[in-house]
């Protein structure tokens, strides 16, 4: 089981990657890891006459989802106390959102389909070490990445009443070292 850490001023515990992760140690010295991101958010917001009148409308709503997938391959310069590794790995991630808007009657609803919607591949590859703080138990571990992320954003659709409007987003591609790298609590079951 993975746990991420994250800023030396306050060591925030966060999931790992922002979902759960696991690693296995096929031999003493190659390990594999993985990790599953999912989250979901559904927000209302309601629709408020101005005091006094009798205005009617319709109540807005912004929702979004996540999912990810990742693996990666760790290989240890020795199985001691203090274990440097280097290695690589891949990730997919895709993620979704649907707003609709507040409305005052007569006026049309309208809804915003993947505003922030994309799908994303990223390669990379890892270097740090981990401390096992007690018999291959507990561990602490950071590391930096070098990755390349191709990202593609979903077409954006704007609807309102009987109107649709669709936006290409495009992409974006990056390569870089990850500047945060990573503080990861092991537990080894």
């Amino acid at each position: 089981m993975l746990f991420q850490f994250s800023g030396f001023s306050d060591l925030g515990a966060n999931s790992y990657m922002g979902g759960i992760g696991g690693k296995y140690f096929l031999t003493p010295t190659m390990a594999v890891r993985g990790g599953l991101q999912f989250s979901s958010l559904k927000q209302e917001e309601p629709f408020n006459p101005a005091p006094g009148t009798t205005e009617t409308g319709k109540d807005g709503e912004l929702s979004a989802s996540i999912l990810g997938l990742s693996g990666a391959i760790e290989l240890h310069l020795n199985a001691r106390r203090i274990s440097p590794f280097f290695g690589g790995g891949v990730a997919f991630r895709t993620a979704s959102s649907k707003e609709k808007t507040v409305v005052t009657d007569p006026n049309p609803q309208t809804t915003i389909k993947n505003e922030f919607g994309y799908t994303e591949l990223e390669f990379f590859a890892l270097a740090g070490a981990e401390f096992f703080l007690y018999k291959k138990m507990i561990s602490l571990s950071a590391e930096y990445q070098l990755g390349y992320a191709k990202r593609s954003f979903k077409d954006e659709e704007i609807t309102t009443g009987n109107v649709t409007v669709t936006n290409k987003q495009g992409s974006l591609s990056a390569l870089g070292i990850t500047t945060s790298g990573m503080l990861t609590l092991a537990v080894y079951l």
